[in-house]
């Protein structure tokens, strides 16, 4: 149950650290 619950909280990790510099490229390309 926590190895299952710890590897569903780095995938939300990675997937929020994903769309974070989604989100960063596309304010920095906007920004241009």
């Amino acid at each position: 149950m926590l190895l299952l619950l710890a590897t569903s909280l780095i995938e939300y990790i990675e997937l929020s650290t994903v769309i974070a510099v989604i989100i960063i490229l596309l304010c920095g390309y906007l920004s241009f």
